[in-house]
């Protein structure tokens, strides 16, 4: 195989692929011929060491393959790792809308901040930041949040979600959203705010512009229209939507002609600005099931679009539709797959967000109908789990959280690491730089509470290791803000089963086994392991003990098993080999990588080891694991009449605390005395 410097499985984790490399740092980077190996060949250089390769795909060793390895080695020099300005940093905040007031100033609001300790709300009722570089960096702006957060407050609501921000010139704007019977106008940039009144509360689920009119509507089904830019609003006697039948979605062509979709489904249309309305045949979708056995609901309408009076969109339950008789016929397109958002411009002027390249004709036209806002000629603005992302083109130009001002000091990274092929961190000294857009964008997100490093290591479960020159190991688990030493003997098996080598050891090895803190108790003539595993929920919870005893001659098992009445009684004897198997089976739940799912649930499940190995010092080691406990754990039929819990984990998933549990229940049901039937 073309890969004598490192295993594929190392460097896919920890290398910098060549692909990636090149854009960012120069062209003409490519390490390998296209005989050596795939599109995939990644490169890494560390603190000034030698470059080191790998293939994804393993293909056939040629000389053209040898020499250019070779050469590699003896010659080539990657490009230098990047500076970075570690005065940016990363400001908490998930925006929920993005608004251009200019092309350079942008507005971004957020809900009220939640202390990430305690999750109690913090501060004004809504954040606002501001950027005056077109989302190149950001700000709080105190003055536009104390404004905007009074306004909200005034009515005294106990939730408050804005939703829309429009402006109809640089001092005249309207925000909209679940804040009760109003809308909120500002004719002075933002600076104050006053309350526009409606007839009832209403979240607005839609709001759409049309020359100088605007309709807003939603939850209550009724519609409103203002014709002097958000300073007066009336309700359309004739809206055709209920409170069951709600308003979702709104789409005018012109300030007479438009279309407006249904929550049951229904769509209609308007030639007269919403006076009157006539009923469109929607597309054919089928009714939506919640629950196997239990009647079907009506099928969703969430979007609208018109792009001329013949061709339209919906989106709905069922995916996407296309008319191009102006709503006689519809032609599904199901559910699209996004690689790129662009701006696109109808015949009319207004601009919208596709799929779909920009340029292209009417009728190949694929909208997008994810949240997005356009903030620029050819820019978009859409949610990133760590702030914002912004399209150009169809092209991602950042991504990650909202970033402070550089200012302009630049400092070399020592070495990068690679959790995903846009989130690495970087650090020199005690530093440490994060990117979410593949390099393009770096940030400060903490400090090493020692140094030097010698690698960073991700793990599939969030926590990351800082390996130190010397061999010890930090650990953070929120992604290299926070730092801590640890010497958890699991903790360095868990960095060397990532990483391929001991903290501080040589190179990568091929090894695939590698000893774990357990070990001792299944190899010591005498050892002990005790299992405490519980499970709590909203309505109480359970706690069950096993207790395993390994013995030259045999083995003993005893334990307290909470079935629901109280705590059972099990004891049992086993032979060394049953016994030893049991404590393999623990061992192996114990160490097995944790592949967490994304679900959380008010069900815990927890497991606490503590075991024994006397041989020479006596010695007691403990470790705890915890998890969500997602859907119902249900009891399926194993070899030998014992049940278990399956169905707790996902096919791809795991965590350790509901591997123990299934392992100390198995063990538990099969020992002596048998357990009472369960109640029905």
């Amino acid at each position: 195989m073309c890969n004598p410097i490192a295993s594929a499985r190392a460097e896919s984790r920890r290398g910098l692929r060549a692909d990636t490399w090149g854009p960012l740092y120069g062209a003409g980077h490519r390490l390998l011929p296209n005989e050596c190996g795939s599109h995939e060949d990644t490169v890494k250089n560390l603190h000034g060491g030698p470059a080191r390769m790998a293939t994804t795909e393993a293909s056939p060793m040629t000389f053209a393959c040898a020499a250019a390895v070779a050469a590699l080695l003896t010659a080539a020099s990657p490009p230098p790792l990047p500076k970075v300005d570690f005065s940016v940093a990363e400001l908490h905040v998930r925006p929920r809308l993005v608004s251009a007031r200019l092309p350079q100033d942008w507005w971004a609001l957020a809900p009220r901040r939640i202390d990430p300790e305690t999750g109690s709300a913090e501060g004004s009722v809504v954040q606002v930041l501001r950027s005056e570089d077109s989302g190149h960096s950001w700000q709080p702006a105190t003055e536009l949040q104390a404004a905007l957060g009074k306004a909200l407050e005034a009515e005294g609501e106990t939730l408050r979600t804005l939703d829309f921000l429009a402006w109809y010139s640089p001092d005249v704007g309207v925000a909209a959203g679940y804040i009760g019977a109003r809308v909120l106008r500002t004719v002075d940039a933002g600076r104050t705010w006053k309350a526009v009144p409606l007839p009832e509360p209403l979240w607005v689920y839609s709001l759409e512009r049309s020359g100088a009119r605007t309709w807003v509507c939603g939850s209550s089904g009724r519609i409103y229209r203002s014709d002097d830019a958000g300073a007066r609003w009336a309700e359309l006697k004739a809206s055709p939507f209920n409170g069951e039948d709600r308003c979702m979605s709104l789409s005018f062509l012109t300030p007479d002609s438009g279309w407006a979709a249904g929550m049951q489904g229904t769509l209609w249309k308007t030639e007269d600005g919403g006076e009157t309305w006539a009923a469109l045949t929607p597309p054919k979708q089928a009714p939506r099931v919640l629950f196997a056995g239990t009647p079907g609901l009506p099928p969703e309408l969430r979007h609208v679009l018109r792009l001329t009076r013949s061709i339209g969109w919906v989106g709905g339950s069922d995916g996407l539709f296309r008319t191009d008789d102006g709503g006689k016929t519809w032609q599904p397109i199901g559910r699209q797959q996004e690689s790129g958002r662009y701006v696109s411009t109808r015949p009319d002027g207004r601009q919208v967000v596709t799929s779909s390249a920009a340029g292209l004709p009417l009728a190949a036209w694929l909208p997008s109908f994810a949240d997005a806002w356009i903030v620029g000629p050819d820019v978009i603005a859409s949610p990133h789990p760590e702030g914002l992302q912004l399209e150009v083109t169809g092209k991602v130009t950042r991504a990650g959280p909202l970033l402070t001002r550089p200012r302009g000091t630049l400092t070399q990274l020592e070495g990068l690491a690679q959790r995903t092929p846009q989130s690495w961190l970087g650090w020199a000294g005690d530093q440490v730089a994060a990117t979410q857009d593949g390099g393009r964008t770096w940030y400060r997100v903490g400090r090493l509470p020692r140094t030097p490093v010698r690698d960073i290591v991700f793990l599939a479960d969030g926590r990351v290791f800082a390996e130190l020159t010397g061999g010890g190991l930090l650990r953070s688990r929120d992604a290299g803000h926070r730092w801590e030493p640890t010497t958890d003997a699991l903790e360095a098996y868990d960095f060397t089963v990532a990483s391929g080598r001991r903290p501080g050891g040589g190179s990568e090895s091929t090894q695939t086994h590698w000893e774990t803190p357990f070990d001792c108790a299944v190899s010591s003539p005498r050892a002990s392991v005790k299992v405490d595993f519980g499970i709590q929920g909203c309505f109480g919870g359970t706690q069950s003990s096993l207790v395993l005893e390994l013995a030259p001659d045999g083995a003993a098992l005893h334990g307290k098993r909470d079935v629901g009445d109280g705590p059972v009684e099990v004891k049992r004897q086993l032979t060394r080999a049953e016994g030893e198997a049991l404590m393999r089976e623990l061992v192996a739940a114990s160490t097995r990588p944790e592949v967490p799912s994304d679900c959380q649930s008010t069900t815990g499940y927890s497991a606490v080891l503590e075991w024994s190995c006397p041989n020479g010092t006596p010695q007691r080691t403990r470790a705890e694991f915890t998890s969500y406990g997602c859907g119902q754990r249900m009891r399926v039929d194993l070899v030998g009449g014992a049940t278990s819990t399956g169905g707790a984990q996902g096919p791809d998933t795991y965590e350790r605390a509901l591997g123990i549990h299934e392992v100390a229940e198995r063990a538990l049901e099969t020992a002596d005395p048998p357990l009472p039937p369960r109640r029905p």
